[in-house]
């Protein structure tokens, strides 16, 4: 949680796909390509 604060592309992500479980930041995911799931609820 506090690696994010660091704005490293690895870190981001990895903190953004915790994320998506809430449900907020979906399109963030579009990277990992996991979009196609997460467009689904969308």
């Amino acid at each position: 949680m506090g690696p994010k604060l660091s704005g490293n592309s690895s870190d981001n992500r990895l903190s953004d796909e915790k994320q998506s479980s809430s449900g907020e930041e979906i399109p963030v995911i579009e990277s990992d390509g996991e979009i196609e799931m997460k467009d689904i609820p969308f």
